[in-house]
């Protein structure tokens, strides 16, 4: 757990991969140094190694740490440029995308490692002593300078090109919906894997859907479907240590405690869900639960299975990357921005997160372990859940611009096309809300907005 965060931290922070390329630096001047000191009588004579006095070096070094250093101190504004903007215009939410940004990280560190190398090869060149010390020019070393300062130039043009198109909207659109496939995929897997083993299990007896319709073999917990759902509300509370938001639940971890405790757990938080210090975060039932067990033990046993963040992250939060989206194309539709065009994109990349989601299994409530006891409760949002949460601010928002709803009307169709059967109630759902919301257009512009339907609602829209 303490691992996933941490990488999942550095990949979000500016200063981890210039720092790795300043300890890069140091090594590779010790390097250069000691090769050059070897090398001092034979470098001379080899092909393309620096071969001036001790002033010449001085001065190339002074150039490329001077230059180097303006054209950091550039990239750096450029750097806060974008983020600023892409916050004002798109959406706070996907700067972190931005913070992520690998090929921003590697430009600055190899600005940081060329002036740090550069720095401190100029310290060890040393000039005739009035008592005849030996004059010291490292020329290899001086010359991997100067390979540095080339390969800085390189990243400098590579750079501009780089983040002219990394702020446009698609691209940042793009970024997202790549990300939030991602976390898609892992979420299914994870549970994919449960379904194998739940279904190896069960052999002949079948495979019971889960409590939301989900992976087939990951049953609810006996009594019908929704009791699992009701233990959520009751069982000894485990309370949360901190405050922030629910970024990752180890599933695992949590099977073996429930499987070894004799317990039923239930998240009282879905993951991307407000975990509140001293409130509940966990529930537990079963005799594990009784006296045997401390507050303390139960809880660090089970907390140390949650990590916190002081915001959202994409690791098991798929919801998250659908909120982004929204936000990016909220923010296009109010009148300061006034920009449908990116909506629509929004919409088209919602369209195939929905499909990707849609053709999934959703993630069952009720977990069992290897002997099909019910162990674990966790609310992982749906097909149904995150197609409202996909439509209804852009339906709210966009309910007087008939390009937006009839681009929403079309994607709900395309939903309807592409999905299986079990969709479709709430697709039907999705667009009675969208025809009713767009009651206000004129009456030419409405028939044209919500023709796509048509097939959905039939005449009676």
């Amino acid at each position: 757990m303490f691992i996933r965060q941490l990488s999942d931290r550095l990949r979000q922070s500016f200063w981890f991969i210039p720092a790795l390329g300043i300890v890069l630096a140091v090594a590779a001047s010790a390097v250069m140094l000691a090769l050059s000191s070897e090398l001092i009588d034979a470098q001379a004579h080899l092909p393309l190694i620096f071969g001036g006095g001790p002033e010449g070096a001085r001065g190339m070094l002074q150039a490329i740490a001077g230059s180097v250093t303006t054209v950091a101190g550039v990239v750096f504004s450029i750097t806060i440029v974008a983020l600023q903007l892409t916050s004002t215009q798109f959406s706070p939410r996907v700067l972190r995308n931005f913070m992520r940004d690998r090929p921003t990280q590697v430009t600055l560190a190899v600005f940081m490692a060329t002036i740090v190398y550069a720095l401190l090869v100029l310290r060890t060149i040393r000039s005739p002593g009035p008592n005849g010390e030996a004059t010291f020019v490292p020329g290899l070393a001086v010359t991997g300078a100067l390979l540095l300062a080339f390969v800085s130039l390189g990243m400098l043009i590579f750079f501009i090109h780089h983040i002219g198109v990394r702020i446009q909207a698609s691209s940042i659109i793009e970024a997202v919906t790549v990300e939030t496939l991602t976390t898609l995929d892992g979420v299914s897997h994870r549970f994919d894997q449960l379904h194998r083993e739940e279904g190896a299990r069960q052999g002949a007896e079948g495979r019971v859907a889960g409590a939301n319709g989900g992976v087939a073999g990951a049953k609810a917990a006996p009594g019908g479907p929704d009791e699992g759902r009701d233990e959520g509300g009751g069982g000894r509370p485990v309370t949360a240590r901190d405050s922030g938001y629910l970024q990752y639940l180890e599933i695992g971890g949590l099977l073996h405690v429930a499987a070894e405790r004799d317990l039923l757990i239930s998240c009282a938080v879905p993951p991307g869900g407000w975990v509140q210090q001293d409130a509940p975060l966990f529930y537990c039932n079963g005799a594990g639960a009784g006296g045997e067990v401390t507050d303390d033990q139960l809880a660090d046993w089970l907390v140390d299975k949650a990590a916190l963040g002081s915001q959202r992250s994409m690791q098991q939060d798929v919801g998250f990357g659908i909120q982004q989206l929204v936000d990016v194309a909220v923010k296009a539709l109010s009148p300061g921005i006034n920009d449908p065009t990116t909506a629509t994109q929004c919409i088209d990349r919602l369209t195939q997160l929905l499909v990707a989601v849609g053709r999934r299994q959703d993630p069952p409530d009720v977990i069992r372990d290897d002997d099909g006891a019910a162990r674990l409760v966790v609310r992982f949002p749906g097909f149904d859940a995150l197609l409202g949460q996909a439509v209804e601010q852009i339906r709210h928002y966009g309910a007087g611009a008939p390009v937006v709803v009839r681009h929403v009307a079309i994607s709900l169709g395309i939903l309807q096309t592409a999905l299986p059967p079990q969709r479709h109630a709430a697709i039907r759902r999705e667009a009675a809300r969208l025809a009713f919301a767009a009651r206000g257009l004129d009456a030419e512009d409405r028939e044209v907005a919500l023709a796509p339907l048509e097939p959905i609602l039939g005449r009676d829209r």
